[in-house]
């Protein structure tokens, strides 16, 4: 693997033109042999070329190939783009499940949330619905960060039984978490997801009416 990455490295080189002349046949050599040795980074760069149809015609059909095998091969970056492509039918047949299949990957991957995944799940969107699968997700999220989102859909899955029993203490304790953090009326940085103030007040307000429809059917 060392090898095929100084090939990349090289490519690059002659791509970019980075103290040698920029030759881009040079270097669509270079990521050709790398991406023929297994280099999911060559192999995504070769899809990038066939895309644009940089020195090589384009071709839409060749890139999404050199794509599917650099996501194959662990290239996050490349997963969401197959995804991007899949879920909106670009270059690509529009389909839920190919979008499902790179997702997934790209989570896998680090490059997108696992609470997207869990939202594909919970909504069976092309994957068969699956709760357990969907709350295994969002409680993963959470690990990276707090999101009230996340706690507030996890509170509306302990409430109606979704993929675990009823429980209405463990409901409650998600949508309280969810509305301490979501009442936090300030702006916060790109690790967090607030918003605009609309957004925020729409939130409590609907947190809200739920810990009170739930304290009801506590009652009962």
């Amino acid at each position: 693997m060392g090898n095929t990455e100084a090939m990349v490295k090289l490519g690059e080189i002659y791509d970019y033109g980075f103290l040698l002349k920029g030759d881009s046949l040079e270097a669509i050599r270079l990521y050709f042999q790398a991406a023929e040795c297994g280099n999911a980074d060559a192999q995504y760069r070769l899809g990038n070329y066939y895309m644009k149809g940089i020195i090589v015609e384009k071709n839409y059909a060749e890139a999404i190939k050199w794509y599917k095998i650099a996501a194959e091969n662990g290239h996050g970056f490349t997963a969401e783009r197959l995804f991007r492509l899949y879920s909106e039918g670009v270059y690509v047949e529009q389909s839920d499940s190919e979008a499902f299949k790179w997702l997934k990957k790209s989570v896998e991957n680090g490059r997108f949330s696992y609470e997207l995944l869990g939202d594909y799940y919970y909504q069976g969107n092309g994957v068969e619905k699956n709760y357990a699968e969907a709350m295994k997700c969002y409680k993963e999220d959470l690990k990276n960060h707090k999101d009230p989102n996340v706690m507030y859909k996890l509170g509306i899955m302990y409430m109606n039984g979704e993929g675990v029993e009823v429980d209405y203490n463990e409901a409650l304790k998600w949508f309280n978490e969810a509305l301490e953090i979501f009442s936090i009326n300030v702006m916060y940085d790109d690790d967090y997801i607030f918003i605009d103030d609309d957004n925020y007040k729409t939130k409590v307000k609907m947190t809200k009416k739920k810990i009170k429809e739930l304290k009801k059917k506590m009652k009962e």
